[in-house]
């Protein structure tokens, strides 16, 4: 029980190959790779049958002074039946959070990683892959192209990855294109990328790539992603439009935004009633208490100390 494997620190050379993490129990996560960017790599390891809110996470909040670019790469690792921790489960409603309740591999901060040749088949947790790469680029891309997802089909693959399209502080990660079977050596997908249909049907999100027009109508639209107006592209939303969101979710217009309400018949923004979701419990939000070093001369819990010579 509160199994917990955590490397943090200053810059190191990490080199993390031929393990197997099989049944542990953890209180936040697995394996943890914190602090500066690391020379890392992590390969040809095991991690099934854990429980957690992740399984693996790299979660780098400072660059190191010592190069511009520091590689690390996750490859040929097999992420199989992983599962969130009972306690995630009491609720059957709809948990909200810019963050997932749980996934298998997570990318966060500000190191770039290349994640390729990995079997990840983890049904039991929310999502794969938390592409929440930061940078100052908009159109940040984080790479993990040729891995098996437990599926060969696209639209949930897409959907078994939270990144830009879910969040927009987060990566576009690029998965195409991904192993069609369950082994290392598999071939790769030969066809076409998919693409993804703006479905107004039901809960709305993700990027907006082609004009779009918000009709009047009876029932609200609920936008429980981020919604991103994309270059050269027009939002137009009619009068008596009314949009609900959930928490934390908003719109980044990078094209043109018209709302044509009028005094009579405005466009309303508004939240989803509470009833229709809950928030993540403080358990389920609870992160690795571990000091986050950002600089060797930097006392976490003091902050820098003055020294006169």
């Amino acid at each position: 029980m509160n199994f917990a494997f955590h490397v943090g620190g200053f810059y190191c050379n990490a080199s993390i190959a031929s393990n197997r993490f099989q049944g542990n129990q953890c209180r936040t996560g697995c394996f943890t790779l914190s602090g500066t960017e690391k020379q890392a790599e992590i390969f040809d390891n095991e991690f099934v049958e854990n429980s957690g809110r992740y399984v693996v996470e790299m979660r780098m909040n400072s660059h190191t002074p010592y190069t511009q670019w520091v590689e690390a790469t996750i490859s040929y690792n097999n992420f199989k039946r992983n599962s969130r921790p009972s306690r995630l489960n009491a609720s059957s409603a709809t948990v909200v959070s810019s963050s997932p309740t749980s996934y298998a591999l997570g990318i966060r901060g500000l190191q770039n990683v290349t994640i390729t040749r990995n079997l990840f088949a983890n049904p039991l947790m929310d999502f794969e892959l938390l592409g929440g790469q930061d940078s100052s680029l908009l159109e940040n891309y984080l790479d993990a192209t040729e891995n098996y997802w437990g599926t060969g089909e696209q639209d949930r693959i897409v959907a078994r990855i939270f990144d830009f399209d879910d969040w927009n502080s987060y990566a576009i990660v690029e998965y195409f294109p991904f192993l069609v079977a369950d082994r290392y050596n598999s071939r790769k997908f030969v066809g076409t990328k998919w693409r993804p249909i703006f479905d107004m049907s039901g809960p709305i999100g993700g990027r907006i790539t082609e004009n779009l027009r918000l009709k009047r109508r009876a029932e609200p639209y609920v936008v429980n992603r981020d919604l991103t107006v994309m270059n050269s592209v027009s939002l137009t939303i009619e009068a008596g439009t009314q949009l609900q969101f959930y928490p934390n979710v908003g719109i980044l217009v990078l094209g043109s935004l018209v709302a044509l309400g009028t005094e009579e018949s405005p466009v309303r923004f508004g939240p989803v009633p509470k009833s229709q979701y809950s928030s993540p419990t403080r358990e389920s939000r609870s992160a690795d208490q571990t000091p986050r070093i950002h600089h060797p001369d930097l006392n976490p819990h003091v902050g820098y100390r003055h020294v006169i010579l």
